[in-house]
């Protein structure tokens, strides 16, 4: 929290120097276009007492913008200089590294095809065959499991008895009531007199 009240503090610091500078800036502008006027009145109203003063600082005022003229050029020459020196630092220097990293991705990508023809695509073939043998492999294991069954139900004698058992199981269980209730439990009543009654 104190950071970010640090940093909102400083910008609002930074707005109120920059309005301030602003502010300056203008209110020079404003006195100096006044003195100019001014001075320009007085001097007009008073042109026989000024006129060696207006000579004196016309002169001074050739001399400034010759001076001006003089740096602004030297400032030129020293700019196509510097704009040559950066050109011939794009051709020498910064073009070959260009140059070099696209050599470097040509490799790259040509390495990264070589390994996909060369290594990634046959150990892909070969891992599909050896899926597609397993595969067979327990096909062939599962026909071979159905035969042997199949001939040895072939194999088996078949008697009568043996066919009516499994009539017998595969009967549908008939519906069941409450008399077949009643008269079972009595039969198992009677069985189990029967029973201790032979005992």
């Amino acid at each position: 929290m104190s950071t970010e009240q640090n940093e909102q503090k400083n910008q609002s610091g930074d707005q109120q120097d920059a309005q301030a500078l602003f502010i300056g800036i203008g209110i020079g502008i404003v006195v100096i276009t006044i003195i100019v006027v001014v001075g320009g009145v007085l001097l007009a109203v008073f042109a026989d007492q000024t006129s060696a003063a207006v000579e004196v600082i016309r002169d001074f005022l050739i001399i400034v913008m010759a001076l001006e003229l003089v740096i602004i050029a030297t400032a030129i020459t020293v700019f196509l200089i510097q704009t040559a020196r950066f050109i011939n630092l794009l051709n020498n220097e910064i073009q070959p590294i260009i140059t070099s990293t696209q050599d470097t991705v040509n490799t790259v990508r040509g390495t990264a095809a070589f390994l996909s023809k060369n290594l990634t695509e046959p150990v892909m073939k070969a891992s599909s065959t050896m899926q597609a043998i397993g595969k067979t492999m327990k096909d062939i294991d599962a026909i071979r499991k159905v035969t042997e069954i199949a001939f040895s139900a072939a194999s088996m004698p078949v008697s009568e008895e043996n066919t009516e058992e499994p009539l017998a199981q595969h009967k549908e269980p008939t519906a069941v009531t409450g008399e077949s209730i009643e008269k079972g439990s009595i039969d198992s009543i009677n069985n189990g007199q029967i029973d201790s009654k032979g005992d």
